[in-house]
């Protein structure tokens, strides 16, 4: 974090093109949403791409029960991270969210909508179990004792200077996520509600695709994935807007200029003054000694 300094080093844009509004993505987004449910409920594919599109609907942006009023790391849902050690997985998302004195990573595994959690006699399908078991098992691989190290590295958290924020100081705590089926199997069975709650624990959370919506904390991320040269963007929110304190976390991201173009919902306007932006604020982030540093507060923008 760059040390205070009463001295305002940075600029923010003179003409404004804004974002669409919160309203009009909720709007947008939940038609889309909807109408795969409908009709593509039994392709997990479609809601991975439409996740990635969309990450505020991926649950766990602020700890898993939104009370958080930290900013997830890097200010991006991570698609299919490879946890590589001993043994190898890879969660379909994960974000590194914190909450009070605790840095959560929290990793999720989705399996398409339709996929049923009881046989017809009232039984776990392999379904549910396949899909626990991945949960399981990533929670092994973060429970040996070489792998705390290796996240650490692998993820940026030094080079993001989070290893005394979040680690150092605070209890290093993951939680899992499935999401899985739909609500309509369960709701009006009291039986099989209680059955389906057994086989969560305090680190292991279900839920189902009709309880997502998404988060208004989470407007200003990007969906990345993890290379070998660090973080590139695969998807922008189309509600961000760029907080110049958020700007050292921004310019981690490569490839931004990308997302931004291929996003359905950005006007041709908004896309470039992004990309002129982004351009701006990473070049600062660079050239901006940290001595020089100031308080950054979070309610400019752009």
């Amino acid at each position: 974090m760059r040390p205070l300094n009463s001295e305002k080093t940075y600029q923010l844009a003179e003409k404004l093109v804004p974002p669409i509004s919160w309203e009009e993505y909720v709007a947008k987004s939940g038609i889309e949403y909807r109408d795969l449910l409908q009709h593509h409920s039994a392709e997990e594919k479609v809601f991975q791409e439409f996740f990635e599109r969309n990450p505020a609907y991926v649950p766990g942006g602020c700890d898993l029960n939104d009370g958080s009023g930290h900013w997830p790391y890097p200010l991006a849902l991570i698609t299919q991270p490879s946890l590589q050690g001993s043994f190898e997985r890879i969660p379909d998302f994960m974000w590194l969210a914190s909450y009070s004195a605790t840095f959560h990573p929290i990793l999720i595994e989705i399996e398409a909508p339709a996929k049923l959690c009881f046989r017809t006699d009232n039984g776990y399908t392999q379904d549910i179990q396949h899909g626990l078991e991945q949960l399981r098992h990533w929670r092994m691989w973060m429970e040996e004792s070489d792998h705390h190290s290796m996240f650490v590295r692998r993820f940026r958290l030094i080079t993001g200077g989070l290893t005394g924020i979040y680690l150092a100081e605070n209890r290093f705590m993951p939680k899992y996520l499935l999401i899985y089926g739909r609500r309509s199997e369960i709701e009006s069975d009291s039986r099989k509600r209680k059955l389906r709650e057994q086989l969560t624990d305090s680190g292991i959370q279900i839920r189902s695709y009709d309880g997502l919506a998404p988060s208004y904390k989470c407007k200003d991320c990007f969906t990345v994935r993890l290379t070998e040269q660090g973080y590139e963007a695969v998807e922008i929110m189309p509600t961000l807007q760029i907080s110049p304190r958020a700007a050292e976390e921004y310019a981690m991201i490569a490839g931004k200029e990308q997302a931004i173009a291929r996003n359905r919902y950005l006007s041709k306007e908004r896309k470039q003054f992004l990309i002129d932006r982004f351009k701006y604020w990473d070049e600062w982030v660079r050239n901006t000694p940290r001595e020089q540093g100031e308080s950054l507060d979070c309610s400019h923008y752009e």
